[in-house]
């Protein structure tokens, strides 16, 4: 099964005329999210009798799986594609209870503001919403590590993917290093209130994620651009706090 698996990825990508890695890389991401859709999706029919749509869900895992495997030329992705293969095939094996309550085998533990906040809301709607409960449920089975170490490393990932945004390096202009990172937890700490807010699976979808990137980049600019001390970004900043929270609401597609 593994063996015609690899021969549809690497035949579409051999039809493909470019020699732009990224587009290949974008193909094998495209594949394996196909593939693991089918695998659950058959799953899913069998466990409860029908199945709903969470293909834009399986991009996301795709996403998370390649990134935080560090895949990064083609030779890592072609290594990763094979072992998610291999691990779809196992799973498919089994019977997965799609109406079941997730659990864990402990408490979870968080590393950061935005971690707990953004976490414990997760916690709250994880077995209430049905899409974030089949998100899970599939990155817990896909992934080896128990639930609970799943769920941390995916509040850490999800962190990761605002905490690195290009547009932070504009308040070494105006700050100390050390009130630039003040800042960029603040600002950190506005996107999980936003997701308290919205708590919607779509918060987390690549667009999104790039929608919200580019409000704080924005914002970032905005409050350089006006504010040259610290002391003035802590007369200002519920002003631009709330700014940012509002833009993030309306720009966010459900």
């Amino acid at each position: 099964m593994i063996d015609n698996q690899l021969a549809v990825v690497y035949n579409h990508s051999a039809k493909s005329n470019t020699a732009d890695l990224d587009v290949r890389k974008k193909q094998i991401e495209t594949m394996l999210s196909k593939i693991i859709y089918d695998s659950f999706s058959n799953q899913m029919k069998n466990s409860i009798g029908f199945i709903v749509d969470f293909k834009t869900s399986s991009d996301v895992i795709v996403n998370y799986i390649f990134r935080s495997s560090n895949a990064k030329d083609f030779q890592d992705y072609n290594q990763t594609l094979i072992n998610m293969l291999s691990r779809v095939n196992e799973i498919s094996k089994n019977n997965i209870d799609f109406g079941r309550e997730l659990e864990f085998d402990r408490d979870i533990n968080f590393e950061s503001k935005f971690c707990e906040k953004f976490g414990n809301k997760l916690l709250n709607v994880i077995n209430i919403d049905f899409h974030w409960n089949i998100f899970f449920k599939i990155l817990f089975e896909i992934e080896l590590g128990s639930n609970a170490e799943d769920f941390e490393r995916f509040i850490q990932y999800m962190e990761y993917r605002f905490y690195n945004n290009e547009g932070f390096c504009q308040l070494n202009d105006n700050f100390t290093k050390e009130e630039s990172e003040y800042i960029k937890c603040e600002m950190l700490n506005i996107i999980a209130n936003a997701f308290g807010k919205a708590t919607s699976i779509s918060f987390i979808y690549e667009k999104n994620i790039c929608k919200i990137n580019n409000v704080i980049e924005e914002m970032v600019f905005m409050l350089c651009k006006n504010i040259i001390s610290f002391e003035k970004w802590e007369k200002e900043k519920d002003v631009y706090e709330q700014m940012i929270l509002n833009k993030i609401l309306l720009e966010v597609d459900e």
